[in-house]
Protein backbone atom coordinates (compact mmCIF):
# COMPACT_ATOMS: atom_id res chain seq x y z
CA UNK A 1 0.00 0.00 0.00
CA UNK A 2 1.17 3.40 -0.46
CA UNK A 3 1.47 5.91 2.68
CA UNK A 4 -1.10 8.68 2.55
CA UNK A 5 1.78 11.42 1.92
CA UNK A 6 2.96 10.04 -0.98
CA UNK A 7 -0.59 9.40 -2.75
CA UNK A 8 -1.33 13.06 -2.65
CA UNK A 9 1.52 14.29 -4.26
CA UNK A 10 1.51 15.29 -7.38
CA UNK A 11 4.72 15.62 -10.48
CA UNK A 12 5.60 19.14 -11.27
CA UNK A 13 4.54 19.99 -15.10
CA UNK A 14 7.45 21.07 -17.25
CA UNK A 15 6.20 24.74 -16.86
CA UNK A 16 6.21 23.97 -13.06
CA UNK A 17 9.85 22.37 -13.32
CA UNK A 18 11.74 25.56 -15.24
CA UNK A 19 9.74 28.12 -13.05
CA UNK A 20 11.08 26.11 -9.48
CA UNK A 21 14.57 25.84 -11.10
CA UNK A 22 14.14 30.06 -12.47
CA UNK A 23 12.97 30.86 -8.78
CA UNK A 24 15.63 28.56 -6.84
CA UNK A 25 18.39 30.38 -9.19
CA UNK A 26 17.49 34.13 -8.32
CA UNK A 27 19.07 35.33 -5.14
CA UNK A 28 18.31 39.10 -5.63
CA UNK A 29 15.23 40.71 -5.55
CA UNK A 30 16.71 43.62 -7.40
CA UNK A 31 14.57 46.15 -5.78
CA UNK A 32 16.08 49.59 -5.29
CA UNK A 33 15.26 50.14 -1.34
CA UNK A 34 14.70 54.24 -0.45
CA UNK A 35 14.86 55.52 3.00
CA UNK A 36 11.02 56.04 2.95
CA UNK A 37 10.64 52.40 2.57
CA UNK A 38 12.54 51.83 5.60
CA UNK A 39 10.67 54.77 7.61
CA UNK A 40 7.38 53.14 6.51
CA UNK A 41 8.75 49.98 8.17
CA UNK A 42 9.42 52.06 11.34
CA UNK A 43 5.46 53.33 11.32
CA UNK A 44 4.40 50.01 10.49
CA UNK A 45 6.67 48.28 14.13
CA UNK A 46 4.67 51.39 15.93
CA UNK A 47 1.49 50.75 14.77
CA UNK A 48 1.65 46.99 15.70
CA UNK A 49 2.94 47.88 18.93
CA UNK A 50 -0.23 50.29 19.37
CA UNK A 51 -2.36 47.24 18.13
CA UNK A 52 -3.99 49.63 15.83
CA UNK A 53 -5.47 48.41 13.28
CA UNK A 54 -6.03 51.00 10.72
CA UNK A 55 -2.60 52.10 10.81
CA UNK A 56 -1.39 48.78 10.37
CA UNK A 57 -3.21 48.12 6.98
CA UNK A 58 -2.58 51.79 5.93
CA UNK A 59 0.85 51.43 6.26
CA UNK A 60 0.86 47.59 5.05
CA UNK A 61 -0.57 49.44 1.76
CA UNK A 62 2.01 52.34 1.59
CA UNK A 63 4.83 49.81 1.87
CA UNK A 64 3.74 47.81 -1.03
CA UNK A 65 2.52 50.66 -3.04
CA UNK A 66 6.55 51.76 -2.86
CA UNK A 67 7.47 47.94 -2.96
CA UNK A 68 5.75 47.82 -6.11
CA UNK A 69 6.53 51.22 -7.91
CA UNK A 70 9.93 49.92 -7.13
CA UNK A 71 9.77 47.32 -8.89
CA UNK A 72 7.81 48.48 -11.47
CA UNK A 73 4.99 46.26 -11.14
CA UNK A 74 1.36 45.97 -10.05
CA UNK A 75 0.40 47.49 -7.11
CA UNK A 76 -1.20 44.77 -4.67
CA UNK A 77 -3.86 45.28 -2.55
CA UNK A 78 -3.50 44.61 1.03
CA UNK A 79 -6.28 42.88 2.92
CA UNK A 80 -5.75 42.99 6.88
CA UNK A 81 -7.27 39.51 8.26
CA UNK A 82 -8.58 39.51 11.92
CA UNK A 83 -7.00 36.35 12.97
CA UNK A 84 -4.26 33.40 11.31
CA UNK A 85 -5.80 30.37 10.39
CA UNK A 86 -4.66 27.00 11.44
CA UNK A 87 -5.77 23.16 11.48
CA UNK A 88 -6.24 21.38 14.73
CA UNK A 89 -5.50 17.93 16.23
CA UNK A 90 -6.25 17.38 19.58
CA UNK A 91 -6.90 20.64 20.30
CA UNK A 92 -3.14 21.65 19.10
CA UNK A 93 -2.51 23.96 16.08
CA UNK A 94 -0.68 21.74 13.60
CA UNK A 95 -1.14 23.40 10.58
CA UNK A 96 -0.76 27.52 10.54
CA UNK A 97 -1.86 30.67 7.95
CA UNK A 98 -0.47 33.79 8.41
CA UNK A 99 -0.73 35.29 5.03
CA UNK A 100 -1.59 34.95 1.35
CA UNK A 101 -1.17 36.27 -2.17
CA UNK A 102 -3.76 35.99 -4.88
CA UNK A 103 -3.92 35.29 -7.83
CA UNK A 104 -5.55 38.76 -8.46
CA UNK A 105 -2.55 40.39 -6.52
CA UNK A 106 -4.10 40.54 -3.30
CA UNK A 107 -2.24 40.56 -0.26
CA UNK A 108 -3.84 39.35 2.74
CA UNK A 109 -2.03 39.29 6.44
CA UNK A 110 -3.43 37.97 9.81
CA UNK A 111 -3.37 40.46 12.65
CA UNK A 112 -3.74 38.61 15.65
CA UNK A 113 -2.36 34.73 15.92
CA UNK A 114 -4.42 31.96 16.15
CA UNK A 115 -4.73 30.34 19.50
CA UNK A 116 -3.87 33.47 21.72
CA UNK A 117 -5.41 36.28 20.00
CA UNK A 118 -2.96 38.68 19.97
CA UNK A 119 -1.64 40.80 17.77
CA UNK A 120 1.13 39.29 15.93
CA UNK A 121 5.26 40.26 17.02
CA UNK A 122 6.72 43.15 14.40
CA UNK A 123 9.04 40.40 12.78
CA UNK A 124 7.04 37.68 12.06
CA UNK A 125 4.34 40.31 11.01
CA UNK A 126 6.91 41.80 8.79
CA UNK A 127 8.13 38.53 7.62
CA UNK A 128 4.77 37.35 6.21
CA UNK A 129 4.00 40.82 4.57
CA UNK A 130 7.38 40.71 2.57
CA UNK A 131 6.98 36.91 1.93
CA UNK A 132 3.47 37.36 0.46
CA UNK A 133 5.41 40.33 -1.39
CA UNK A 134 7.58 38.02 -2.71
CA UNK A 135 5.23 35.64 -4.17
CA UNK A 136 3.63 38.72 -6.10
CA UNK A 137 6.93 40.10 -7.25
CA UNK A 138 7.12 36.31 -8.49
CA UNK A 139 4.16 36.20 -10.90
CA UNK A 140 4.46 40.64 -11.58
CA UNK A 141 7.92 40.50 -12.23
CA UNK A 142 9.93 37.18 -12.85
CA UNK A 143 6.76 36.26 -14.56
CA UNK A 144 6.60 32.67 -13.05
CA UNK A 145 3.54 30.45 -13.50
CA UNK A 146 3.83 29.51 -10.10
CA UNK A 147 5.89 31.24 -7.24
CA UNK A 148 7.44 28.54 -5.25
CA UNK A 149 8.87 28.63 -1.80
CA UNK A 150 12.50 27.91 -3.25
CA UNK A 151 15.93 28.41 -1.66
CA UNK A 152 16.14 31.32 -4.15
CA UNK A 153 12.98 32.55 -2.73
CA UNK A 154 13.60 32.81 1.02
CA UNK A 155 17.35 34.44 0.23
CA UNK A 156 15.25 37.08 -2.24
CA UNK A 157 12.95 37.32 0.75
CA UNK A 158 15.07 37.42 3.72
CA UNK A 159 17.58 40.11 1.67
CA UNK A 160 14.35 42.27 1.00
CA UNK A 161 13.04 42.18 4.64
CA UNK A 162 16.68 42.61 5.71
CA UNK A 163 17.58 45.89 4.07
CA UNK A 164 13.98 47.03 5.10
CA UNK A 165 14.49 46.59 9.19
CA UNK A 166 17.84 47.67 9.17
CA UNK A 167 16.93 51.01 9.95
CA UNK A 168 14.32 49.98 12.60
CA UNK A 169 15.59 49.88 16.03
CA UNK A 170 13.90 47.10 17.89
CA UNK A 171 13.98 44.92 14.65
CA UNK A 172 17.88 44.48 14.23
Amino acid sequence: MIPADVRNVRRFTAAERRAYERSNAILDPAIDLTPEMQFQAGILQEALQAADRERVRDACQEMLILLADAAAIPRPLFRLKDTAYAKFRRGRAVWKLYGTCDPDGTITVAFKTTVRRKVFAFLTFFDTLVHEFMHHYDAKKLRLIRSFDTRGFYLRTRALRDALISAVPAAR
